[in-house]
């Protein structure tokens, strides 16, 4: 059985990191909320992560935040996320529902959402990314990351 140092749990007890995450995620422009519940049961995090980047990627997303989530008396897993699309860069992102089907097709009982607001992306930080997710990715070329004052 693995046991945790005291310097490990204070880590995962340590919010600033997450916190500043969320913090710098809200400042950034989101188009879609996501989430993918499996149909088979995974515990990979960092791989179902990857398996959903790929599906977006192919759905022509420039840069998403994906986390996992542990179900709460299992160890199965399901992701959020936050997906964009670059402004001005074609092909736009896909629409909501053609995200929903090839997310349910591939994987399982999934959502994906229009961000409405800004108040939107503030609820899913402070519901998913300050709270103890499991694995978490910053996913799209590095460029897709940096903010872009001229289009907000």
């Amino acid at each position: 059985m693995d046991t945790l140092t005291p310097w490990e749990m204070g880590r995962i007890r340590d919010t600033r990191t997450r916190n500043a995450y969320a913090d710098w995620l809200q400042t950034l422009h989101w188009d879609y909320i996501l989430t993918v519940t499996f149909r088979k049961p995974r515990v990979d995090g960092i791989r179902a992560n990857s398996l959903v980047w790929e599906a977006l990627h192919n759905l022509n997303c420039s840069r998403a935040f994906l986390a996992t989530e542990r179900y709460k008396y299992a160890k199965d897993i399901h992701i959020h996320g936050l997906l964009a699309e670059q402004p001005g860069w074609l092909p736009g992102i896909s629409l909501p529902w053609v995200i929903w089907e090839r997310m349910h097709k591939l994987f399982g009982r999934s959502t994906c959402s229009l961000i409405n607001s800004p108040g939107d992306v503030a609820t899913y930080c402070s519901k998913y990314v300050t709270k103890a997710v499991s694995d978490y990715g910053f996913y799209g070329n590095r460029v897709f990351w940096e903010k872009l004052d001229k289009c907000e």
